[in-house]
């Protein structure tokens, strides 16, 4: 990794931590988040995986509109680093451990 790819991983990670800190409040079930990305191609590879327990606590996050308020908080403190995705509908995701355990056995490196 290069020093400028550190850089733009740190400025992510410390967009994402503060996200998550609001959602861990705001968002009921919410858990975590994680992202991948491919620092060649930034805005059009950066994809962030926002985690919540349930598949029920998802589906409300969804009917509830805080879907779209969470990817306008992750848009918007990347932004805060000068960092921008192409399209923030296909590379910000919503997904539940309980998915997770029942289609991977709980293995997160291979569901993403």
């Amino acid at each position: 990794m290069t020093k400028t790819e550190k850089k733009l991983e740190k400025a992510i990670c410390n967009a994402l931590n503060q996200v998550c800190a609001i959602a861990l409040i705001d968002i009921s079930g919410f858990e975590w988040l994680t992202h991948r990305v491919n620092f060649r191609d930034l805005s059009k590879t950066l994809t962030v995986t926002c985690v919540l327990d349930t598949d029920s606590n998802l589906d409300q996050l969804v009917i509830s509109g805080q879907d779209d308020e969470l990817r306008q908080l992750i848009v918007k403190y990347l932004a805060g680093s000068d960092i921008k995705l192409g399209d923030s509908r296909r590379q910000i995701r919503f997904d539940s451990q309980q998915a997770c355990v029942i289609q991977h056995g709980g293995k997160w490196t291979q569901r993403l």
